[in-house]
């Protein structure tokens, strides 16, 4: 469950401090001006919790690179020639181009445009339509 505490900083400005705990148990807090704000927020991250659709926000700063390179490892029962073939378009295709992103900052806009690029380079539209998957 969600509190909503004032709190006043250095400066002596007061803010409204939410605190919870996240589903893997860990504390988190916010901080807002306005404590209607504050409020809110806890209302929406009990309900998300709540219906299994909290995301972590701190999840989004982790670079597309890394997030692959753990989402690949836990993938389990997949025959020989597919991780090749997993492992070459990631190589060729996905990590020259989003590699060093962090996954909020990629818009769906860019990801159409790269698909359209991909595609007017001659590739087949099966290696387009996997290199889409795969990211």
């Amino acid at each position: 469950m969600a509190s909503v505490t004032s709190v006043t900083t250095k400066g002596g400005a007061r803010k409204w401090r939410v605190r919870y705990r996240s589903p893997d148990g860990r504390s988190r807090e916010k901080r807002f001006d306005r404590k209607v704000d504050a409020e809110r927020f806890a209302r929406n991250t009990e309900t998300d919790m709540d219906r299994g659709q909290w995301v972590d926000p701190r999840g989004g700063r982790i670079t597309v690179e890394r997030w692959l390179g753990q989402h690949e490892a836990a993938k389990t029962y997949r025959r020989p020639a597919t991780v090749a073939r997993d492992e070459s378009l990631l190589r060729r295709h996905v990590l020259p181009r989003w590699g060093p992103r962090q996954l909020s900052s990629i818009q769906p806009a860019e990801v159409r445009a790269w698909v359209k690029e991909l595609s007017s380079k001659g590739l087949a539209a099966d290696t387009v339509s996997k290199a889409f998957r795969l990211l």
